[in-house]
């Protein structure tokens, strides 16, 4: 028998041929057979990923079924389905890493161990606060804040933070100490810290699917990148630089590392350089070389794998401008199509799909819209954008783009189809890094506040063909935060 919940009840009463309150098929001398619980399968998710639990007496026709994580009840609209022998449910907002038990009348079965975790929001934490803040994304209907699940003390400032596509880890380089930290994401503890052979100055991860499980480290102290196996947290291998270096050079400033979409090749660039370098992932091989423009602080990748672009906080026309720019290269042959000129101290950039590319331009008050396929600018958004946009996200389904505008403290909302701002969420001055995310429960902006020292969650769930932008949600932190990282949603089984 299979119970499929297509309300919020789930208890299901079975009346075999007479009143349930006047007629028990049961005899006393039946024996009765406990409710256990054989395994979960699979034994650690992230919230709303399915789970199977297997055992028996799973079902009574006089009582209700019941799920707990931990002590906290699975919700009704969390169920897929029930048999005396299998149960097939959602992790739920509530769920907690725990033993999982399940409930039928009044007998609670054995406890299996189970491990609930994130999405996290990692906040990293400078100067006299120094440590690493983690939030859930999720928030309880009886809340308005997220949940403070981890505060870890580290050795130093980390300038990257990067987890595996998986979940399962979450790596920090720290430049000042020439080591990687390494957590136990869905725990949030310490699960191994590397000093010997990292470095020197690790700054910028990028990090492989698990068939490749790769991590890649770029080290501003000699341009060259570490490779780390993520299986086993073990360096297998150097990049190297081609051509001698004609002055040493202590610090080549802030990498941008990233991978392209097949993760095939990684590409790495240094501030204070000016060298766009590819590396082949399989080989571990220099593939390419490109000038870019000066003072390079992104990389970013189309998601067709069709173009690279490199953001510069210089303009190579003119050192002395203040206008930033931009740089293409084509990925299919590496070969290097053009720079072009932005507005003032640029900060951000992200694809809106495959055509177009958004840049923030922080002293300009404007978002410069380049068209992907002609490698010129479409499009500069200064009406609705507020003062000092500073960072942007964009939507799953490429609708809208978020700019986060520090100096007034206005998220300036972008409609895609018509490239100009449909709203202003007025939050608090100072906000400089966002980031979209799929929760699980729902679409959600999440956007940091360095100097109020806050964390505020929008709301931009789907409704009418129409995208809400709402605020449900802020949350105070510790002092000093630097930057925020939202992780990605990894639900179980992966194509759900």
């Amino acid at each position: 028998m299979r119970r499929q919940f297509l309300g919020r009840g789930i208890c299901v009463l079975l009346i075999l041929g007479c009143s349930a309150w006047s007629c028990d098929t049961r005899s006393v001398d039946t024996p009765q057979i406990s409710t256990a619980v054989d395994g979960v399968v699979p034994q650690a998710a992230q919230v709303k990923s399915v789970i199977t639990i297997r055992g028996s007496r799973f079902i009574d026709p006089y009582s209700q079924t019941f799920v707990r994580f931990d002590g906290e009840n699975a919700d009704s609209k969390d169920f897929l389905y029930i048999t005396d022998n299998e149960i097939a449910v959602r992790v739920p907002n509530a769920g907690r890493t725990g033993d999982i038990t399940v409930r039928v009348q009044n007998e609670t079965s054995n406890g299996v161990p189970f491990t609930v975790y994130g999405p996290w929001v990692y906040l990293v934490h400078g100067n006299t606060d120094l440590g690493l803040t983690v939030l859930d994304s999720h928030i309880r209907d009886t809340s308005n804040e997220l949940e403070l699940r981890a505060v870890l003390a580290l050795p130093g400032i980390p300038e990257d933070i990067a987890a595996t596509p998986e979940g399962d880890k979450t790596y920090l380089a720290l430049p000042e100490e020439d080591a990687l930290l390494i957590l136990d994401a869905p725990n949030n503890t310490v699960l191994n810290y590397i000093q010997g052979g990292i470095g020197p100055r690790p700054s910028a991860l990028a990090i492989t699917m698990k068939d490749k499980h790769l991590c890649f480290i770029a080290n501003r102290g000699d341009r060259s990148v570490t490779v780390l196996d993520t299986l086993t947290d073990t360096v297998i291998g150097v990049l190297e630089p081609s051509g001698p270096i004609q002055e040493p050079v202590e610090d080549w400033g802030p990498a941008s590392a990233v991978l392209d979409p097949d993760y095939s090749t990684l590409y790495v660039v240094f501030h204070n350089e000016g060298i766009l370098r590819a590396y082949w992932v399989d080989t571990l091989s220099l593939r390419s070389e490109n000038p870019v423009g000066p003072k390079p602080i992104q990389l970013m990748v189309l998601p067709n794998n069709g173009k690279v672009y490199s953001l510069n906080q210089g303009n190579p026309e003119d050192p002395s401008d203040l206008r930033g720019s931009i740089s293409v290269v084509r990925a299919r042959d590496q070969l290097f199509l053009t720079t072009i000129v932005l507005g003032e101290d640029p900060t951000r950039m992200e694809a809106a799909g495959n055509t177009f590319v958004m840049i923030t331009n922080r002293g300009s008050d404007s978002v410069t819209v380049l068209q992907a396929d002609g490698e010129t600018i479409y499009k500069t958004i200064t009406d609705g954008v507020g003062q000092g946009p500073s960072a942007l996200t964009v939507s799953d389904d490429v609708s809208h783009i978020y700019a986060a505008c520090s100096g007034n403290g206005v998220v300036s909302v972008i409609n895609r189809n018509d490239l100009a701002v449909e709203k202003e969420i007025l939050l608090a001055p100072g906000i400089s890094y966002i980031q979209y995310r799929e929760t699980g429960e729902g679409s959600r902006v999440f956007v940091l506040n360095p100097v109020e020292a806050s964390v505020t969650v929008l709301n931009v769930e789907r409704e009418d063909n129409k995208r809400k932008a709402e605020v449900i949600a802020t949350t105070s932190v510790a002092g000093n935060p630097l930057f925020m990282r939202v992780q990605d949603l990894t639900t179980y089984p992966p194509e759900e």
